[in-house]
């Protein structure tokens, strides 16, 4: 009984004077932030573009609308431009009202119709002329353009691999500050790896030139990496 009483607080000994050094331990680290950009050239565009037909009966402002959608339609297929590179994002059939008789009921004198639809555009080289044919198809409205990649599998990757470079440097920065080292990677996670498309805004399909001249810019991919590093003496 004697030998386990006196087994039992040795053991309590060992757990006492060894929480201090955990603690300390613990406190021995560093948690820092790595941030990672890429930019590259991209290789496609999605453009929103619009169709807006007006008339006297619904009927005949639908019909208009899904004419000119045709059009608009037979020219992307051309353009080699199908499937799902092709969606409708939103349709609308609105009455169309009169508000010039100050003091009267304003009245319904026709309904406007509208259609909306985002194409993607994977040859850039043929996005100008592409712009330029949908406008004569009968799209008037041409709401944004955004650049962006096909494929950013290879670019989110060295991103990463950048964010985990600044992280680590910045703790060899701040460690060496301290008179420290740094040591093993205690903890690792992502905060986030996003794409930076740049839209870009456009103007009415009547105001734009022939021929369309786009400037493609960058698109770049940004990381970000919480570390939590060992600091060793």
């Amino acid at each position: 009984m004697a030998t386990r009483i006196i087994i039992g607080w040795l053991t309590f000994i060992a757990l006492f004077l060894a929480a201090p050094l955990n603690a300390e331990e613990l406190n021995r680290t560093i948690t820092v932030t790595g941030t990672g950009i890429v930019n590259t050239a991209p290789d496609q565009a999605t453009i929103t573009v619009g169709i807006e037909t007006q008339d006297r009966t619904a009927r005949d402002a639908l019909t208009q609308n899904n004419l000119r959608m045709s059009d608009m339609i037979s020219v992307l297929t051309e353009a080699g431009i199908t499937g799902r590179d092709v969606q409708t994002t939103q349709l609308n059939l609105n009455p169309v009202w009169d508000h010039r008789n100050s003091g009267q009921q304003p009245r319904i004198v026709g309904y406007a119709a509208s259609n909306l639809v985002m194409i993607r555009v994977r040859d850039l080289p043929v996005l100008g002329r592409v712009l330029d044919q949908i406008s004569d198809a009968g799209a008037n409205r041409i709401h944004s353009i955004r650049f962006g990649l096909q494929d950013t599998t290879d670019i989110t990757n060295e991103a990463r691999r950048r964010a985990v470079a600044d992280a680590k440097n910045k703790a060899e920065l701040y460690a060496g500050g301290l008179g420290a080292n740094v040591g093993r990677v205690i903890t690792i996670s992502e905060n986030s790896a996003t794409p930076r498309p740049q839209p870009m805004a456009m103007a009415r399909a009547e105001s734009m030139a022939m021929d369309v001249p786009i400037a493609e810019g960058e698109v770049g991919i940004s990381a970000r990496v919480n570390v939590m590093f060992e600091l060793v003496d």
